[in-house]
Formats: C-alpha cells, structure tokens, sequence
C-alpha cells in the first residue's frame, strides 16, 4: 500500500507511449466509402466552425439543430 506521507521510489509509475507507424491499402470500394466518410466529418467540422464564431462573440451558446 502506497504511503500517505511521502512518495516512494516503488510508488512511482512510468507510463510509456508506443508510437506505430502503418499503411492501410483499401480497396476501390473502400476508396469510396473513406472518402465519403471523410468528407462528411470535413462538412461536419466546417459548419461547426462557421457556427461557433457568433457564440463566441456574444458569450451565448449555439443551438444544435
């Protein structure tokens, strides 16, 4: 049980983060549908911002529709 006091060396957790690094070759047709997908969440992302600048400035909040 770790003390309440003071921290020991054994107390201490090391957390380590794995980078990966890998291709993805998709079919045509997943082609289509990745950039359907994508440019969906870009729309989604656009509009989000073009909604967020007057609540901003007038510290309201916007309304989702």
């Amino acid at each position: 049980m770790p003390s309440t006091h003071a921290i020991d060396q054994d107390d201490i957790v090391w957390f380590v983060r794995l980078r990966y690094q890998f291709r993805v070759y998709p079919t045509p047709r997943q082609q289509v549908e990745l950039a359907r997908a994508f440019g969906c969440a870009r729309v989604v992302f656009n509009d989000g911002l073009r909604a967020r600048p007057p609540g901003r400035r007038t510290s309201t909040t916007v309304e989702r529709g």
